[in-house]
C-alpha cells in the first residue's frame, strides 16, 4: 500500500506533485564478500522516467564513489524506462559500460528476469539455430509423459510450470525449475527410450545451455558453472558460445 506523493529528493517538484504507487529501490550489494544494504528509495506515480533515472544512478555513484567504494556493475531489469536510461548514458551491446573517475562500471539486465523473458517468449514461439528447432511442445510432451510415473525423471516440473496461471509468469523458481538440467537429462532419457521424438534432444541441449549460463551468472560454490570467474574457469568459453548463438538464433512464427 501507498499513500503520499512523489518524492525524489533534491528531485522533488512542488508544482507538480502526484500520489504515488511505485517506489524504485537503490542497493549496494559486495561481489567479494557477502553483504547489501539499500541506501536509497524513490517514490513515484507510474516508472520514473529514464531521464530522471540518469540523475538519481549519477548522484548515487558520486556519493558511494565519496566513501571509497567502487561501483563495478549496475543491474536492473528490462522495462523501457532502464532501457532509456542505459540509452541516455550511451551504452551499447559493443561497450555495456559507463566510465566514472577512470573506473568502468558496466550494466547488466537482472539475470532472473532474463530467464522469465526467455521461458515467456519460448512459450509463445519456437527458437530456431541453424537447422535445429528448440520447442516448448517437447516440455509439453516430456511432462504428460513423466508425470504419472513412479519415480518421476524431473519431480519438481508441475502443471503450474506448463500452463503458468496468472501470476505465476512472476516467479522465478519456475523458470529456474523449467530450464533445469534435471529437465534437459530426463528428456534425452526418453528420447533414448524411444518415448519422446528424436528432434526433443534439441530442446534438451538448449535447456542445459540456459541452465549454465544462469549458474554462471549465480556463482555461489565449487560446482563447475558455479564457480566465481577467473581467468582459468570454463566461464569464458561458454560465454563467447552462448554469444554467437545468441547472436544467430532465430525466433519463427514471431
Amino acid at each position: 500500500m501507498f499513500s503520499g506523493y512523489e518524492d525524489f529528493g533534491d528531485l522533488i517538484d512542488s508544482k507538480n506533485i502526484l500520489h504515488c504507487n511505485q517506489a524504485l529501490v537503490i542497493m549496494l550489494k559486495g561481489i567479494k564478500h557477502s553483504w547489501k544494504q539499500v541506501i536509497g528509495y524513490f517514490f513515484s506515480s507510474g516508472p520514473i522516467s529514464g531521464v530522471k533515472l540518469k540523475t538519481i544512478i549519477s548522484s548515487t555513484i558520486q556519493k558511494i564513489s565519496s566513501i571509497n567504494l567502487i561501483p563495478k556493475v549496475i543491474i536492473c531489469d528490462q522495462g523501457t524506462n532502464n532501457q532509456q536510461l542505459r540509452k541516455l548514458f550511451g551504452v551499447t551491446i559493443n561497450e555495456p559500460w559507463i566510465t566514472y573517475e577512470n573506473n568502468k562500471i558496466f550494466f547488466m539486465y537482472d539475470t532472473p528476469q532474463l530467464l522469465k523473458s526467455v521461458r515467456n517468449n519460448f512459450k509463445k514461439y519456437d527458437f530456431k539455430h541453424q537447422n535445429e528447432i528448440y520447442s516448448w511442445t517437447d516440455i509439453v510432451a516430456f511432462y504428460n509423459l513423466d508425470k504419472d510415473k513412479v519415480p518421476r525423471l524431473a519431480p519438481k516440473l508441475k502443471e503450474i510450470h506448463i500452463k503458468l496461471p496468472p501470476f505465476s509468469p512472476m516467479r522465478v523458481c519456475l523458470a529456474a525449475q523449467t530450464f533445469s538440467r534435471t529437465v534437459s537429462s530426463a528428456i534425452l532419457k526418453l528420447v533414448s527410450n524411444n518415448q519422446l521424438c528424436s528432434k526433443a534432444v534439441y530442446t534438451a541441449k538448449f535447456i542445459k545451455l540456459l541452465d549454465d549460463l544462469f549458474d554462471v551468472f549465480n556463482s555461489a560454490s565449487f560446482d563447475e558453472c558455479k564457480k566465481p570467474l577467473s581467468e582459468n574457469t570454463i566461464h569464458w568459453k561458454l560465454l563467447n558460445e552462448a554469444l554467437q548463438f545468441f547472436n544467430e538464433l532465430e525466433i519463427k512464427n514471431a
